[in-house]
Formats: structure tokens, sequence, C-alpha cells
């Protein structure tokens, strides 16, 4: 292998993760039907955007409306962007799709950006009483959203049953809180226990750096000159990183630390500078050498988690499986953000709470975060429709 490989060099070009680049600028409510006017008619497009307590959302009704909403919630968003109206992740498309399906639509930016599931759990319930007061009650509600809005939808499905017909969770991070910031947190761990030095501050304890210069190049310069570490780290069982190509390699890892970077200091500012990451009994094992694991496990950095933190995790949000309505995950198989790990610990927790009937859970061969295609969205979206209507779950 060449120093710097083309794969290597490709990879300076990446997106850390999907951010939405929206216009950020406050609308005050308004109506409108892609022409002027306000008054919802039968056979054209009602638009109506607002403001509501900070956050900003958006209510769509087609022609010939047939009577359900679906209210979606968007993913992560990077804290240092403005609050704006999501776009990303294909939304566009998925909405236009259910538009044309003569379903409603409704999502919101959240209050504040950053891991805000809290705030998103918030902003996203409340979507049904603002589209209610324009609308009318709709006929029924059901969830969707990517990422870290997937967990959203998770949430509002297992606390409001009543309220939702059914969810739809897209690359979500689905396993919890938990397994999102122990699977970033045991990457970065064993990233620095292979690559001692090369990036700056620890997993907890992140500086302000300018990701580009302190960050993605190290990282691909690292892996570069040295890529049989990194795929050491992707056989850990903590750090399932998915690959089957050098440059999806570089860009699980620029994507997991990238969000280290991007997310663990807005994290922490949320459970008031406590750690939410803990692996101080953490055994680290993997389908590699045993002189390997044992001198990794006695090498690696360590770090304890605070009881509050753990309970702010523990609230926002660990899903307990609990399903009363049906819900449909879509994901695909090498996600770097959001890994299978999420979906095989959901189903694990709904087995256990003995509401597997009300899962189903559906993978699209394929590498990236939330890359799907609208028309795979919109299959989904039609499959768990069936499914509430008739009692029977999809084969997938």
């Amino acid at each position: 292998m060449s120093r710097h490989p083309k794969w290597i060099r490709l990879a300076l070009a990446l997106v850390l993760v999907p951010i939405a680049c929206a216009d950020s600028d406050p609308l005050a409510p308004q109506a409108s039907r892609l022409a002027a006017g306000a008054a919802l008619t039968a056979d054209q497009l009602v638009v109506v955007t607002g403001e509501q307590a900070g956050a900003q959302y958006a209510l769509y009704v087609p022609p010939e409306w047939n009577g359900d909403l679906v209210v979606y919630a968007h993913g992560f968003i990077d804290p240092a962007l403005p609050v704006a109206l999501p776009t990303a992740d294909g939304l566009p498309g998925l909405r236009d799709g259910l538009l044309a399906e003569r379903y409603a639509v409704a999502y919101s930016s959240f209050r504040e950006n950053g891991f805000a599931v809290k705030d998103g759990v918030r902003s996203t319930h409340q979507m049904t009483g603002i589209f209610t007061a324009r609308f009318g009650r709709p006929r029924r509600v059901f969830l969707a959203g990517h990422s870290l809005g997937g967990l959203v939808a998770l949430s509002l499905a297992e606390r409001f049953p009543a309220q939702y017909a059914g969810a739809l969770p897209m690359c979500g991070l689905v396993g919890g809180s938990r397994a999102t910031i122990d699977y970033i947190g045991h990457t970065r761990v064993l990233f620095d226990n292979f690559y001692p030095g090369v990036l700056p501050g620890t997993v907890i304890e992140v500086p302000a750096v300018d990701l580009n210069t302190q960050v993605i190049g190290p990282v691909i310069q690292a892996i570069s000159q040295d890529p049989m570490k990194a795929i050491t780290i992707a056989q850990f069982a903590q750090s399932p990183l998915p690959f089957v190509s050098g440059p999806e390699l570089v860009e699980s890892f620029v994507r997991v630390i990238g969000f280290n970077f991007r997310g663990f200091t807005d994290l922490m500012q949320r459970t008031h500078g406590h750690s939410p990451f803990d692996n101080m009994e953490t055994t680290y094992t993997g389908a590699l050498p045993a002189p390997l694991l044992t001198a990794v496990n006695e090498q690696v950095g360590r770090y304890s988690a605070t009881a509050d933190a753990l309970q702010y995790v523990e609230h926002f949000y660990e899903p307990t499986g609990a399903l009363r309505i049906p819900v449909l995950t879509l994901h695909g198989s090498r996600d770097p953000v959001a890994p299978l790990l999420h979906e095989t610990r959901l189903h694990s927790l709904v087995t256990d709470a003995g509401a597997a009937a009300l899962l189903s859970q559906r993978t699209v061969n394929r590498y990236g975060h939330c890359t799907f295609e609208t028309a795979e969205m919109l299959s989904a979206f039609a499959d768990l429709v069936r499914w509430v209507d008739s009692g029977i779950a999809p084969v997938n």
C-alpha cells in the first residue's frame, strides 16, 4: 500500500454526519398553497409554517386529505448551526411522497440542536396539537424519524401509545442513548490506544478544535500509515465499525470520532459536565488473538460515569421494549453512525418485554447513515400502515 492511496485522499471530502441546511430565519405563522391564500380547499396543497416557543414548524395538508397525519422527527444537527426546519436525510422526498398518497405531514425543528432527545420528544409530541388547532383532529397519527429522530419516535411510541397508530424509526438510535454513547466512547478510547497522541484531549475532555485540521486530517493520516490498526479496532465487539473497503473503513472512523468531538461536549453540557461514558468494568472482546486482547484490556484508558449523568441518559432515552403499537424499523446494513447493534439491542428489549409481535425490522444492504432511497422509505411506511389496518405484520 502506498503512503497516501487514492481512497485515503478521497476521504478528505467526507461529511461527518448529515446536518440540516434549512433557512434559519424565524417564521411567523402563515398559510400558503404554493400560490397565495389561507383557506383549506379540496384541490390545493396547504402549507402552514410558524414558530412555537423557539421551535419552527411546518404543516402540510394535501388535496383530498385522507385524514391521517404523519409526524416526523429529524436527526442530530450540529450544535453550532442555527435552529432551522430540517431538510436532511431525504426528508423532502419522503414528505412529498406522503403528500402524494394524501397523508398530511407535520414536523419541526427542535428548540435547540445537538443531542436534544429531551426537547425533540417535547417538540415532536406538540405537533399533533398544533396541527389539530389549525385543521382539526386527524383520524390517526403516525410517527417517523431519522437517526436521533428515530429514537425520539420510538420514545413517543412507547410513552404515548394511545395517541399514535404506528412508528417508523429509520437509521435510528433505537438501542438507546447509552448504546450510542458507548459505541462512540469505546471507539475513541481504542483509537487512542492504538494511535496514541493523534487526537487532542480525551473521550470526555473534548477541546474546541478545527475538525478538518485537528481531527479529520490526523485520523486519515494515521490510518493511511497503519491501516491494520484501524482494521483491528473494528474487530472489537464494543466498536463494530462497518466496512467492506478502504473508503468505508476511513469514513466509519471519521464519522464516529467526529461525533465524539461534535456531540460529546453538547451532551456533557446537558449532564452538568458529568460523564455519561463508563468503561471501568468493560472487558474488551472480539475475534482477536488472546495476547492482544489481554494487552488492550490492561492498557486502554479507563473512564467512569456519574450517577446523575447515567440517570439523564436513562430518561432521554433508554427504550423499555414494552411496545403497544406496531413499530417498523428501517436500517442500513453498514451504518457507521447507528450500527446494527442498535437493532439487535431493540429486538432483545422488545422480546424480553413480550412485545415481539409489535416489532418488524427491515435492513437495506448498503453502507452509510440514512442513505435510503425515497421509494424504500415510502414502501416501509406503506407496509406499516397495512400492518396497522390489517393487524398482520409485514414479511421482511
